[in-house]
């Protein structure tokens, strides 16, 4: 590939457009604080408009080339990415407001900054399809779960039912066999766990995510999405209770673990 093609390809575009978002943002920001504190000094809007000079910054390559050297389908490609992040972001915007006004613990800076990551991550996998749609639902129920059982170290049941679609939708790709299958590989050792002595099982949330995402996946992603979700689990929390010197027998959330595990399967 020429330097033209590599420049105007998809993934460079995306890859530009999340720094140009956050500079455009951190610009705005900055702006909101000025005039606060302009109107805390007694200035008047004509007084801080004239103290905000406009000066534009051209490219050196003219606009009227750069557009012409740019394919149609590149750039309609790539105002549907910057169109479904920026919705991600707006949804990752209100998605928090829920949650605080809700009290459940939340932080807009992390949600916006997983809501933009998950759809880049959706439209370079799937591109522009049905099933990047999908995928920005089961990021929101997962995101929801996880901050429920960092919250209250619980799940309400009500999420594991807003799954059921996703599944459906997920048939004719995974396969009934394979969803069953892999709900039961990863529903029975749980089981056993929880039955035999000296009965020590996880939660009722974290299987019920296992067995949904067992079946979301299929038998191979769903198994590994549980196994992996787990391992991580197991070194982060030594880790931690290391570093904190933290009581063991203390829950933990385990969801955000299994949870994230289970989005990476989605994107594999």
């Amino acid at each position: 590939m020429d330097a033209m093609k590599i420049a105007n390809s998809i993934p460079m575009w995306l890859a530009c457009a999340l720094p140009v978002a956050f500079v455009i943002l951190q610009a705005v920001l900055f702006a909101r604080g000025a005039y606060k504190s302009g109107k805390k000094l007694g200035l008047n809007d004509k007084q801080m408009k004239k103290a905000i000079p406009v000066t534009p910054v051209l490219p050196v390559m003219p606009w009227v080339t750069l557009a012409e050297n740019i394919p149609l389908k590149v750039t309609l490609q790539v105002l549907a990415a910057l169109l479904f992040i920026g919705s991600a972001l707006f949804l990752g915007w209100k998605f928090t407001q829920v949650l605080q006004g809700r009290h459940y613990r939340s932080n807009l800076a992390v949600n916006l900054v997983l809501s933009g990551l998950a759809a880049l991550a959706l439209f370079l996998r799937y591109g522009m399809t049905i099933t990047i749609l999908a995928g920005l639902y089961l990021f929101f129920i997962l995101l929801f779960a996880s901050w429920s059982d960092l919250t209250y170290h619980e799940v309400p049941d009500w999420v594991w039912l807003c799954l059921l679609p996703i599944a459906i939708m997920r048939i004719p790709t995974v396969g009934v066999g394979s969803m069953v299958l892999g709900a039961f590989v990863v529903l029975i050792p749980q089981l056993a766990l929880a039955v035999l002595p000296p009965h020590r099982t996880l939660g009722g949330a974290d299987m019920k995510l296992s067995v949904c995402s067992a079946m979301i996946l299929g038998f191979s992603r769903g198994v590994g999405a549980y196994l992996v979700g787990l391992l991580a689990a197991v070194i982060f929390m030594s880790i931690y209770n290391k570093v904190k010197i933290r009581c063991r027998k203390v829950p933990f959330a385990l969801i955000p673990f299994l949870a994230g595990a289970t989005f990476a399967a989605f994107l594999i």
